[in-house]
């Protein structure tokens, strides 16, 4: 007999907590029978639990009622409170360490310039083209290995994913930069682990070697040297306490040309369902800052605080529409926000034809904080989901660069 995965577990739970007698199955669309086991008086240890099985694909799960965690809610607003503020200390002691002429000690006796931008620009962009169509969104109600790179205690399941977006100036000849990602999962250890690496390739100017790119609109167009950023994770989630939690250890690296570095950072972060929607809250990119080279700056991590909520699909007339959202603190100050609506249609069993779009405003002064439109759509059959999303970067206004767009493909399996 075949099982659900813990993302469609969850999609069923959520399903018949809406009071859905006979809901569809997540992974074939056909319609579950439900064997419901009610709590008893006389037995403590019974809980409300659901037996639920698809006749068509034949999978299976023995669902459990975990009711309302009024406490637990509360330690989740405590962690965001404690993660918002470790995200404000953090640059506060790094520029302590400057001196009064605005460096940081880099090597005995020497000083190097600071970045005045947080970085690599790897850290920031959303990873996959689902969470691109949801205005940069993750989907906290699970995503296979993709969690690694939002949220590693949304890690579910047994799958592998892989995206590639290309960044262009649309008035311009030629392609800019390229963001690939792949990254996999599966179930280790009462829990599950994930793996994962991230690469971002740009052009550079040859007369100021060390301009990165501050964000995605400054992808649009190649160079005479090229830059390179990536990030190499692995991680492992699992419950504990009634929440789901998680962590990811990162290898991050940026170079152009001969020089360059690679440092260590952590993730850490937790989730939870609070009714329908399931929130997970992660502190990204804990770590040392990069020393790029011997005459090159020292580049701070982007530190980031995300706040995520996602509504699994429920059926509305022939589709099921589900909705994602997304808050983003920066260590510098910055604040950021993100979402979108899915909508999911089968013609028939097992072909799922799904339509997303979004909205994001971007905590970088670069982009002009600015909301803009995001769109894309997918097929889902049954081991395998294709994805596109568009998105257009920055304002195409006097004072800011010009504008970029973006697309991306993805392919997951599972």
């Amino acid at each position: 007999m075949a099982h659900f995965t813990a993302e469609e577990k969850r999609e069923l739970w959520a399903r018949i907590s809406r009071g859905g007698v006979a809901p569809s199955c997540p992974r074939c669309a056909a319609t579950c029978s439900v064997i419901r086991a009610e709590p008893r008086r006389d037995v403590s240890y019974v809980r409300d639990r659901v037996v639920v099985r698809c006749a068509s694909c034949g999978c299976a799960a023995a669902l459990e009622s975990t009711g309302r965690r009024v406490p637990g809610a509360a330690l989740l607003l405590a962690g965001a409170a404690l993660a918002l503020a470790a995200a404000s200390v953090a640059p506060l002691v790094a520029s302590g360490q400057r001196n009064a002429a605005g460096t940081t000690p880099c090597r005995e006796g020497e000083s190097c310039p600071v970045a005045a931008h947080p970085g690599p620009l790897v850290l920031e962009l959303a990873a996959g083209a689902r969470s691109v169509a949801l205005g940069g969104a993750f989907w906290t109600g699970g995503d296979e290995g993709g969690a690694i790179f939002h949220h590693p205690s949304l890690m579910s399941g047994d799958g592998f994913g892989m995206s590639y977006q290309r960044f262009r100036d649309p008035s311009a000849i030629g392609d800019g930069g390229g963001f690939l990602t792949a990254s996999g999962s599966g179930e280790w250890l009462d829990g599950v682990a994930g793996i994962g690496v991230t690469f971002l390739e740009y052009g550079a100017p040859s007369n100021a070697p060390w301009s990165w790119p501050r964000s995605a609109t400054e992808l649009r167009g190649g160079g005479e040297s090229t830059g390179l950023a990536y990030v190499a994770a692995g991680g492992f989630a699992r419950e504990l306490g009634g929440f789901r939690v998680g962590g990811a250890v990162k290898a991050v690296g940026m170079r152009h040309g001969a020089r360059g570095d690679v440092v260590g950072a952590v993730d850490l972060g937790a989730s939870t369902d609070v009714g329908p929607a399931t929130v997970a809250l992660t502190v990204q990119n804990l770590g040392p800052d990069l020393e790029m080279g011997r005459d090159g700056p020292t580049v701070p991590l982007a530190r980031r605080v995300t706040l995520g909520a996602s509504a699994g699909r429920a059926p509305f007339g022939p589709f099921d529409v589900g909705g994602t959202v997304q808050v983003v603190g920066t260590g510098s100050g910055g604040f950021g926000a993100g979402g979108g609506v899915e909508v999911a249609w089968w013609p028939v069993l097992r072909r799922v034809f799904i339509a997303r779009a979004g909205l994001v405003r971007t905590p970088d002064e670069w982009d002009g904080g600015c909301c803009e439109f995001t769109f894309g759509g997918g097929f889902a059959g049954d081991r395998i989901r294709l994805d596109y999303a568009y998105q257009r970067h920055g304002p195409k206004e006097e004072g800011y660069p010009p504008l970029t767009v973006s697309h991306t493909f993805g392919i997951a399996f599972r």
